[in-house]
């Protein structure tokens, strides 16, 4: 992933929240300079390839199954999980991304069901 320095294309008020057992930070980012440095802070320690399974529209927010494969830089261990991503929309731009240890919380918080 990838920010642009633009500020067109981050809004003002993106938010990232994790669970803490699943962020690799134990804070939430909040604005768009944060959550870049977020971004920036973990690719500094791992290496992440995300390949995401399935696509579920939620009306205001999109659902991203995920499969996520990390490398730590420092000791090479590779970590390979299922996570699924929410991501809130708002006039064609994401405004938060929530990510959760499975699908059905997922689909809970966007009030839909498997």
């Amino acid at each position: 992933m990838k920010a642009s320095s633009s500020s067109s294309t981050w809004p003002g008020r993106l938010t990232a929240r994790c669970e803490r057992q699943v962020g690799f930070l134990t804070r939430d980012p909040r604005g768009p300079e944060a959550v870049k440095n977020w971004w920036r802070q973990l690719f500094e320690e791992i290496d992440l390839r995300v390949e995401p399974e399935e696509y579920i529209d939620a009306g205001d927010a999109i659902v991203i199954v995920a499969r996520q494969i990390a490398r730590g830089h420092a000791s090479g261990a590779e970590v390979e999980q299922r996570l699924t991503w929410v991501c809130g929309l708002r006039a064609g731009k994401v405004t938060y991304v929530d990510v959760f240890r499975t699908k059905a919380e997922a689909l809970e918080a966007v009030g839909l069901r498997e």
